[in-house]
């Protein structure tokens, strides 16, 4: 049976296709068989996936890979659906983080994490928005809608090093990671964060 993953966000600009590939590729690296569907206009994923994976840009009724990760359009509103299980994307500015908790008090969403990304721990108004975020999923919590971690990702420079190259961290070659300034730190904290998605999708 196909395990569902989308990644979603409130707003353009917060790494969320990006972060997509990633999970992508993360997973393709543990030899599961992957389908990305690329629901995005821009189509930007595509120069990236096709080559590596199954790529479509609608949803299908009968998958037959083991995941389907689906990228949903920037400023996606509640009239496009998540399936499955929801990375929901944020960024540490004030209207990233309200689009975020609006879109989790609809409890459209059943099963999900909120990524808070491009974060620094070093900015005091990075920290204070991140908890916001946390409060929100803490207090928002039911059995309809269950947020299941909060996170953030501060090496997000890292990762888009490695899509000029036209790869992501986890199918890039050892010459061009070499390359890349703290390509071990990024790879490891985005492994943490996916290795904890994926235990809990197996379950």
């Amino acid at each position: 049976m196909t395990i569902d993953v989308s990644f979603y966000s409130p707003k353009g600009g917060t790494g969320k296709t990006t972060l997509a590939m990633h999970f992508a590729m993360y997973l393709k690296s543990k030899d599961y068989t992957v389908e990305f569907v690329d629901l995005d206009p821009q189509a930007s994923a595509r120069k990236f996936i096709e080559p590596e994976m199954t790529y479509s840009n609608h949803v299908t009724r009968h998958p037959k890979s083991d995941f389907r990760v689906i990228d949903f359009p920037p400023s996606a509103t509640l009239s496009h659906k998540p399936l499955g299980f929801t990375f929901l994307i944020s960024e540490p500015s004030l209207l990233g983080v309200e689009g975020a908790i609006e879109i989790m008090k609809s409890h459209e969403l059943k099963k999900y994490c909120v990524i808070t990304n491009k974060y620094d721990k070093r900015r005091s108004d990075h920290v204070a928005i991140h908890k916001q975020v946390v409060d929100a999923a803490k207090s928002l919590n039911s059995s309809a809608s269950h947020c299941i971690f909060v996170s953030n990702i501060s090496n997000f420079s890292a990762v888009e090093r490695s899509t000029n190259r036209r790869k992501t961290l986890f199918n890039l070659d050892d010459k061009s990671a070499k390359s890349i300034f703290n390509f071990k730190k990024a790879k490891d904290e985005l492994s943490e964060t996916f290795d904890f998605v994926l235990l809990g999708l197996k379950k």
